[in-house]
């Protein structure tokens, strides 16, 4: 299978001394949906920047479907969508007017410029801000606007910079829908993320990166059976200290003990010998999962 991504030994050093990147290889196949996780400071927006040409590596090779951005530079851009995290467009500028510079700026025939709009701005539940000023939009609309102007030049691979930070529930879900509608009809993408949740429900490829190297790197489902292990405090009607509990538990306090739990079909399987035990569950909260520990405990390492 074709890579729409090659990064062999890439690293990168800034002026103050920071070494972001350290000899940063992994591969992206082609029709990837592809999550690149690690705590802040880990080097991801560094990548995504060097991938984009927004900034320059010290070592190490990129490919982006077999070109290097060194000599074919202008083709690469043309190939590549960025959704940053911050917002870059001018606010007073209308949705529309933003969109169709976009398309300008990588060539797109101005004949060819409203269809695309239109189509992408419907798909985005945008259509009805395509004549406001950006300013004017909330911050969820903002995000959209944003994915919706890296889509204006056809591009063959996605870069999502935390595309679903601070929006609520409701449009993150629908942005996943656009993005897994997106995937499904081939474009290649990759997202960073700090919500798990996204990574598990939208990839099936994943590296993870802290201060600068890859941690982990493989298919989605070895990420998270490597690190699937998720704590569990159940609630009971019950004094927990004076009945039978079942071996597995660590009690908390008098009402409530935890669980470590493999696999969520185990769930079933708790609750039945927690009857079989005459224990009541009042309720359960699924506390950190142990990917979640990991990448929190990794963002409070120092560099050795």
């Amino acid at each position: 299978m074709a890579y729409a991504l090659n990064i062999k030994n890439l690293s990168k050093r800034y002026s103050d001394g920071l070494k972001a990147l350290s000899k940063v290889s992994l591969q992206v196949n082609e029709g990837d949906f592809f999550a690149l996780l690690g705590p802040n400071g880990a080097g991801k927006t560094s990548l995504i920047n060097i991938i984009t040409q927004l900034n320059h590596a010290d070592e190490g090779e990129v490919e982006v479907f077999g070109l290097s951005p060194k000599s074919h530079s202008v083709d690469v851009k043309k190939m590549v969508g960025l959704v940053p995290q911050e917002f870059n467009f001018n606010m007073f500028l209308t949705v529309e007017q933003i969109l169709s510079y976009s398309a300008g700026y990588y060539g797109v025939p101005e004949s060819a410029r409203a269809s695309k709009i239109n189509s992408v701005l419907k798909r985005l539940n945008l259509s009805s801000k395509k004549n406001v000023m950006a300013r004017f939009l909330s911050g969820g609309m903002k995000r959209r606007l944003m994915i919706a102007r890296a889509l204006m030049h056809s591009p063959r691979l996605l870069l999502l910079d935390e595309p679903t930070a601070g929006v609520d529930v409701e449009i993150r879900q629908e942005t996943w829908s656009f993005l897994k509608e997106l995937n499904e009809k081939g474009l290649t993408i990759i997202l960073t993320t700090h919500y798990l949740e996204e990574a598990e429900r939208l990839c099936n490829a994943a590296s993870v990166l802290h201060l600068g190297k890859v941690r982990f790197s493989g298919k989605m489902r070895q990420l998270l059976k490597t690190f699937c292990e998720e704590d569990i405090q159940f609630f009971f009607s019950e004094d927990v200290q004076k009945t039978s509990m079942p071996k597995y538990f660590d009690i908390v306090d008098r009402n409530s003990a935890r669980v470590t739990l493999n696999d969520r079909r185990s769930l079933q399987k708790v609750f039945n010998d927690c009857q079989e035990n005459g224990l009541h569950v009042d309720r359960i909260d699924v506390l950190e999962s142990r990917l979640e520990k990991t990448l929190t405990s990794l963002s409070k390492e120092k560099l050795k």
